[in-house]
């Protein structure tokens, strides 16, 4: 907690911002688990782990155009949780 305290204060964060973003990862976090494990675990390691489609793939033993449908399936329905709790705009 205290080093989250300071790198907040050096991102130039307000304690109110930084409140917001941690109550906002928690949520994406809570979205994440009710997603289907494929679309979890896909979207997990392209956007928090940094892995490329293709690396996925390899990575899931699973062939990329299957693991690029996981991932729009699962961010679509990621939007939805967000915006059910109010937390993404609706489109």
């Amino acid at each position: 907690e205290e080093r989250d305290a300071k790198l907040a204060v050096q991102a130039g964060l307000s304690l109110e911002e930084e409140v917001w973003e941690m109550a906002l990862a928690d949520h994406v976090r809570t979205a994440l688990n009710e997603l289907d494990e494929g679309e979890r675990k896909a979207i997990e390691l392209a956007y928090f782990g940094g892995y490329t489609y293709r690396e996925v793939a390899k990575l899931l033993d699973t062939p990329e155009g299957t693991i690029k449908s996981r991932i729009r399936s699962g961010l679509q329905r990621l939007n939805g949780l967000l915006v059910k709790s109010g937390l993404a705009p609706v489109s």
